[in-house]
């Protein structure tokens, strides 16, 4: 069950992280025939491209989390034990929960005092913009979570670590 419910999640967030690259690319392409072949500037657009980066970057985050894609130096990996290198791993996934949960904390104190604030062209409350980073932070938190779990089920059985 908790399998299927963590697939149909990482299914549902990489089908909606490339619907946002989708709809960022139209929107940039149609700014540009806007701008160059009409010379109409539109505000909405330039801000619509801001919030879909945005959003697009905060709910891609857990993705790139799960996949290990984030830039790490494996340098120190490289030259410890694959134990070692197992628990190096553990540290490191806590230290990223103890950062996101600070993150996730101070972002709805943030959210508080500025979200009601409208975006200038859209009109669009930042309360929902902003809502995006302790969402974001739940999900690369449940997603550390689960690699620290799995690492340390590798360590104390002593297999080898992926």
């Amino acid at each position: 069950m908790k399998i299927r419910a963590a697939k149909f999640l990482d299914s549902a967030l990489r089908m909606l992280c490339a619907a946002l690259m989708g709809m960022m690319a139209l929107t940039v392409i149609l700014s540009v025939f806007f701008r160059y072949a009409l010379s109409v500037t539109t505000v909405w657009s330039e801000e619509l491209i801001s919030v879909i980066f945005i959003a697009s970057t905060f709910l891609g985050t857990a993705m790139v989390a799960r996949d290990d894609e984030h830039i790490e130096i494996n340098f120190i990996y490289d030259h410890l034990p694959p134990r070692g290198a197992a628990i190096l791993r553990m540290l490191v996934s806590l230290v990223v929960i103890a950062v996101l949960a600070v993150v996730f904390k101070y972002s709805l104190g943030w959210i508080k005092v500025s979200g009601m604030l409208l975006t200038p062209g859209l009109e669009f409350p930042f309360k929902w913009l902003y809502s995006l980073l302790p969402v974001s932070c739940v999900l690369t938190c449940l997603v550390e979570a689960g690699k620290f779990v799995n690492r340390a089920r590798v360590l104390f059985n002593a297999e080898a670590p992926k």
